[in-house]
C-alpha cells in the first residue's frame, strides 16, 4: 500500500490531541461554556449553570471534561471554585469552526417536481 502515507509519532501525537480536543468540545453546553468564560474572564459553578440552562451536576461533569482535557483553570477562592480558559485554544477551534460554513443549518436540495 505505497499510496498510504506513513504517520511519523509526532503527527500521530498531534492527531490524537486534535482529536481529544474536538472531543472535550463536543457538546453543545461545552461550547456554550467555553465562550461564556471567553466573555467574563471567570466564573464559578453557581454563575454558570443558569447561563447555560443546565443542572448543576451537568454543568459540573462538562467543566471537570474541560479541565481534564487542559482547556480551563480551576483556582479555589475560599468553597467556591472559580474556572478560567487555560489558553486560547478552545477560543481558537471554536472560532474557525463557528466562521466555517459547517456550522450553517443544512437545508436540504429541492426536488423537482415530477411532471
Amino acid at each position: 500500500l505505497g499510496y498510504l502515507v506513513q504517520m511519523d509519532d509526532l503527527s500521530k501525537q498531534r492527531g490524537d490531541r486534535a482529536a481529544h480536543l474536538l472531543l472535550a468540545l463536543a457538546h453543545p453546553a461545552r461550547i456554550r461554556l467555553v465562550q461564556l468564560l471567553a466573555q467574563s474572564g471567570e466564573g464559578t459553578l453557581t454563575m454558570l449553570a443558569p447561563l447555560v440552562r443546565l443542572d448543576m451536576p451537568s454543568v459540573s461533569r462538562h467543566l471537570r471534561q474541560l479541565v481534564g482535557q487542559g482547556l480551563l483553570e480551576p483556582r479555589r477562592q475560599g468553597k467556591q471554585i472559580y474556572y478560567r480558559l487555560a489558553n486560547d485554544v478552545a477560543t481558537d477551534v471554536l472560532r474557525l469552526l463557528l466562521s466555517s460554513r459547517l456550522v450553517e443549518p443544512h437545508t436540504p436540495p429541492a426536488t423537482r417536481a415530477q411532471p
